[in-house]
């Protein structure tokens, strides 16, 4: 009886102990799985941080690149902007070179005047006053004929050029379209042009003035009005040259008859000029 009691003890105590042996292969195999899923999660968050990173890398690199192309773009604007502004005070000096020298003149003709002035009193002092009085009245008619001159003879001066750069002769910056009367401030009329359209619009503006200012003089029958069209063979555009020309040539078959006279002066190694 006592040893039957000892064996369903052993029996009982081994199925516990197969129950426990279970239970921890059971753990284990779950902590297998558990371990292997945080495995894989942590590969999978490995390979986002290695994609974020190269996604980053790339990200930096563009930039790199973006400022790369905007410095070099703000660089050759500031070079532009450096050589514009030394275009424009090389024309300044220029200008107040010729400003200068137009102060110069007159200050020499003042010079001059002050002079004659000086002269003409002294005479007038020394008692001269009939050969004085000659000297005024020969002035006074030379007055009337100069205006009577300008009034009945009228130059039209026309001219056209490329402008180029003062450091680069092959650099062509603009052309330039002049008209005007001779001798009077009209003469410094200018027109700057890029292209066609351009060139057009100046030709348009220069035939309105001609005509304006031909009509008021040939209102006289006796008037002659000459129209010279100066060109450098060399500073200038063929194709500018033809279309002035044709312009004005078109412009001169509306006053056949009439006291206009019209010619072409060509400059270069040989100078012409061809009268029309």
């Amino acid at each position: 009886m006592k040893k039957r009691r000892t064996r369903d003890i052993v029996i009982e105590l081994t199925s516990l102990l197969d129950v426990v042996m279970i239970l921890i292969f059971a753990v284990m195999i779950e902590n297998s799985k558990m371990v292997k899923a945080s495995e894989a999660e942590a590969a999978a968050a490995n390979e986002a941080v290695l994609e974020m990173r190269n996604e980053l890398n790339e990200t930096v690199l563009e930039m790199q690149n973006e400022l790369k192309e905007t410095e070099e773009e703000m660089q050759n604007r500031l070079d532009e902007a450096e050589a514009e502004k030394s275009r424009i005070t090389d024309e300044f000096l220029g200008q107040l070179k010729d400003k200068d020298k137009e102060i110069k003149e007159a200050e020499e003709k003042l010079g001059k005047s002050d002079e004659e002035l000086a002269i003409a009193k002294r005479k007038l002092a020394e008692g001269e006053v009939d050969e004085l009085l000659n000297r005024i009245a020969n002035a006074e008619r030379k007055l009337e004929g100069y205006e009577y001159l300008s009034k009945m003879v009228a130059v039209y001066n026309v001219g056209v050029e490329s402008i180029y750069a003062v450091d680069d002769p092959d650099n062509e910056l603009y052309r330039i379209l002049t008209f005007g009367k001779a001798g009077t401030s009209d003469e410094d009329r200018l027109f700057e042009f890029r292209n066609k359209a351009e060139r057009s619009e100046g030709i348009g503006h220069m035939n309105t003035y001609l005509t304006s200012k031909l009509d008021e003089v040939l209102k006289d029958e006796t008037a002659v009005a000459f129209v010279i069209f100066t060109y450098h063979t060399i500073n200038s555009r063929g194709l500018d040259r033809v279309a002035v020309e044709e312009a004005l040539n078109e412009l001169v078959d509306k006053y056949t008859g009439t006291g206009l006279r019209y010619s072409v002066n060509i400059i270069d190694d040989e100078d012409k000029t061809e009268d029309r």
